[in-house]
């Protein structure tokens, strides 16, 4: 089978980001070019450049992509250079070295927990509590492909349904003021534990904004699933169908949930908080 077109400058920049991938196709190029199903005369041509250009263009690339993660995860990125044992973290990045796109960005979040979780964290409850703020900034980017994604389909839902973009999530401690608190000492901020479920949803521009919902109304939003109606979850949730509907009505003016009609109720006070 012929192998299919690639780029000089795509496989370049794939092994820039990856040392050991660099090794790999210096000690026998033609190997890995049939691994990887790519042309041999471009993988010999890679193998072919001088290593110390080569080497010092690989960390300035790291170097970039590393920054790049430091902008997009600020509060894992502080704590964890505050932490023994976290060189592994700090020092990723991702194969090919792009994050430009929201799912890109979600998938090195969920590679830096992965690292995280086997990094040495003192204190009671602190891991728990660094995990919490990975996972949080981690939503950021996952809501944002969500929106992208809801854009693209663009489908009516049959009954109510978050909106594209909008995610909920739950943490073991209130992980929104943990986040303000982390940046603002430059360290894991001291958190109690006190469990908590936040609606995370993404907005124009990029902008991220969060709710703290209730176990009551998370249990209501848990059942939003676009095809169930509101009848079906009062019965679920043991709530009033009428309350249920001021609930939605409200998420639905802030732009938070999709109903298959628009509520006939005005929309609620502004109350300052979100």
């Amino acid at each position: 089978m012929t192998p299919a077109p690639v780029s000089f400058q795509a496989l370049l920049a794939r092994a820039l980001t990856a040392p050991d991938l660099l090794r790999e196709i210096r000690e026998d190029p033609d190997a890995f070019a049939d691994r990887e199903g790519l042309p041999r005369d471009e993988v010999r041509r890679l193998a072919a450049m001088r290593p110390q250009g080569l080497d010092a263009t690989s960390w300035i690339a790291r170097e970039k992509t590393r920054e790049q993660i430091r902008a997009l995860y600020p509060a894992t990125i502080t704590v964890a250079g505050t932490l023994p044992g976290a060189g592994e973290l700090l020092a990723y990045g991702p194969p090919g070295g792009r994050l430009d796109r929201p799912g890109e960005a979600a998938a090195a979040g969920r590679r830096l927990e992965e690292l995280a979780a086997r990094a040495e964290i003192p204190g009671e409850g602190r891991r728990s509590v660094f995990l919490d703020l990975i996972r949080f900034e981690t939503l950021w980017y996952e809501a944002r492909a969500g929106l992208l994604a809801g854009r693209e389909t663009g489908t009516a839902p049959r009954g109510p349904a978050l909106r594209p973009g909008a995610v909920l999530a739950s943490f073991g401690c209130e992980v929104v003021a943990a986040h303000r608190a982390t940046l603002a000492a430059g360290r894991l901020a001291d958190t109690a534990e006190r469990p908590t479920t936040y609606l995370v949803a993404a907005g124009a521009g990029g902008r991220i904004s969060t709710v703290r919902l209730t176990p009551s109304t998370r249990a209501v939003l848990a059942g939003c699933d676009g095809s169930t109606p509101v009848a079906r979850l009062a019965e679920a949730t043991g709530h009033r169908a009428d309350r249920i509907d001021a609930l939605l009505a409200g998420l639905w003016h802030r732009g938070l949930v999709v109903l298959p009609h628009a509520p006939s109720r005005p929309a609620p006070p502004a109350h300052g908080h979100g």
